[in-house]
């Protein structure tokens, strides 16, 4: 699938590919006591248009369990390029139990700082970073509402997290800038953007926000490994705990 702009709603002119998938290797490769030290990321970019990064099916289905808000993308990104079996698909339907108001909203609101502070300083600012601060943002703001998981294409952000009606308006003009505009295009700030972005990084600076939340099953995940080892291989492996 297509984790970055394409898939957010706002390329560039000359926006790369970010692609990203989960990949299960033979059973053999996961009955071995070297396991934990066997890798378990695939990366390729061996040109400037397309990188690609995958994560072996274990460590996908651990940070689910934690539920790692990059992974949560993947699965909800409207650009698939090939979906083979039925993980991806289960996973969906098991992300409500998974889900985690609290690391979803802590990783976006780290992330829109962060980024403001790398990226917006200056009286001139490349245009694609303003949107490397707004999405997670928005993402943060979409979570403290209540709305659940965040979708991964940004003008449903836009349209669900911002109120004034001149600001989604202004954002949908960056975005049609964006599309015709090279990526490293620079471009004069935006007031009001920029006050947005500051009046909300200052309101989450002044208070503390505190989500529940119950620690799910990682035996649902465990079944779920062996499941789909069955299925993609033919094989028949044991559930965990059973024979004693």
């Amino acid at each position: 699938m297509e984790s970055g702009s394409r898939a957010w709603g706002f390329p560039s002119a000359d926006s790369d590919y970010d692609v990203r998938f989960i990949y299960i290797r033979r059973p053999r490769w996961y009955l071995s006591l070297e396991l934990e030290r066997k890798p378990d990321v695939i990366e390729m970019s061996e040109n400037s248009i397309l990188d690609m990064v995958g994560w072996d099916i274990r460590k996908a289905l651990f940070l689910f369990y934690k539920a790692n808000p990059p992974l949560l993308e993947w699965l909800a990104s409207p650009c698939i390029y090939l979906e083979q079996f039925s993980l991806a698909a289960r996973m969906r339907e098991m992300l409500p139990a998974f889900f985690s108001e609290k690391a979803g909203f802590y990783h976006y609101l780290h992330m829109a700082a962060g980024n403001y502070s790398d990226y917006l300083k200056g009286e001139r600012v490349i245009l694609k970073k303003y949107f490397y601060v707004l999405r997670p943002l928005l993402a943060a703001r979409w979570i403290e509402s209540g709305r659940g998981s965040v979708p991964m294409e940004f003008i449903k952000l836009v349209e669900g997290a911002i109120e004034s009606a001149e600001l989604r308006k202004t954002i949908e003009r960056m975005i049609e800038m964006k599309s015709k505009e090279p990526e490293t295009e620079y471009t004069e700030r935006i007031e009001a953007v920029d006050s947005f972005i500051r009046e909300e990084l200052e309101r989450h600076e002044k208070r503390a926000v505190s989500y529940r939340k119950e620690i799910p099953d990682i035996e649902a995940l465990n079944r779920l490994f062996v499941e789909t080892l069955k299925e993609v291989w033919g094989v028949t492996v044991p559930q965990a705990g059973a024979g004693g």
